[in-house]
């Protein structure tokens, strides 16, 4: 005991390793990071940025909007601009094509109607008369000068002997005049009646004048009658067919109680109660110069 009571001023520790031990030793704690701080100027700006801030919105004499105000203005849009019509623009003038003018061509008559009788092709006749004997015509002093003779039965025992082509290219195959015998001889109005169911059936008489033979005929006593009609029908027939024709409303019927011939014309007397021929023909009467109806 007083081997260890010593003086602790001169006392030393002698320092003993500890024994091992078997335990995981514990990593050592984390270090904690010091927060940095800001420098004490700029502190100082940010506080001075808000005290001016604050006072700048008390001075606004505005009225501060409400969150109601500020959620509608940002969801209402503005109404749109007015957007001004657009203005059509004129496409510039496009050249006109120069059309070739073509010449009017000449007047052409219009389709001739069919009028009945005179001015008709054969098929109206062949339609309303019965076939008559050429041979009789030209046994009755018809010759076939003048194209293909043909020859019907006229009421009353007329026999109607046609001249005209009807292949003539001036009437289109139209019947323009025929000669009618009567072999029994008739009268005067028998005759008439007889011609006329040849002519149109609109057509009436407008005249009936004597004539004589022409001062060349070698025949002086020989003489006629003429009978004129008119027919409105016939006249709008012949016009459509040839405008330059001269009378086209009228029809000349000449009585003969013998023969006539181009040459010497009536080769006897006219007598109203002996009527042996009758020569229908389109046109007005057969006048000369002299004023005188020829035969």
């Amino acid at each position: 005991m007083d081997d260890l009571q010593q003086d602790p001023a001169t006392v030393k520790f002698t320092a003993v390793p500890a024994a091992p031990t078997n335990r995981a030793r514990t990593p050592p704690a984390p270090r904690t990071r010091r927060r940095r701080r800001w420098p004490w100027w700029i502190v100082g700006a940010f506080v001075a940025l808000f005290i001016v801030g604050g006072i700048a919105n008390a001075l606004d004499p505005r009225p501060a909007a409400s969150s109601a105000q500020a959620s509608a203005a940002s969801t209402t849009m503005a109404p749109p601009s007015p957007v001004a019509p657009a203005v059509p623009v004129p496409s510039p003038p496009v050249a006109a094509t120069a059309v070739p003018v073509r010449a009017a061509p000449a007047p052409v008559a219009p389709a001739a109607a069919t009028p009945g009788g005179v001015f008709s092709k054969d098929i109206w006749w062949d339609q309303h008369f019965p076939p008559g004997s050429v041979a009789q015509c030209q046994a009755d002093g018809e010759d076939q000068g003048l194209g293909v003779l043909r020859a019907w039965l006229l009421p009353g025992g007329g026999l109607a002997c046609v001249q005209d082509s009807p292949n003539s290219p001036t009437w289109g195959g139209r019947i323009t005049g025929a000669d009618v015998y009567f072999p029994a001889r008739t009268s005067e109005q028998q005759a008439v009646r007889t011609v006329t169911a040849m002519l149109p059936s609109d057509a009436a008489i407008a005249s009936t004048i004597d004539g004589v033979n022409p001062d060349y005929s070698t025949i002086s006593s020989g003489t006629c009658r003429e009978v004129n009609y008119v027919s409105a029908v016939l006249g709008a027939a012949i016009t459509a067919s040839n405008l330059t024709w001269t009378d086209p409303t009228k029809v000349n019927v000449t009585l003969y109680s013998g023969h006539a011939t181009s040459s010497d014309g009536s080769d006897k007397p006219y007598r109203a109660t002996s009527v042996n021929e009758a020569l229908v023909t389109i046109g007005g009467p057969n006048r000369r110069t002299d004023g005188v109806v020829h035969c």
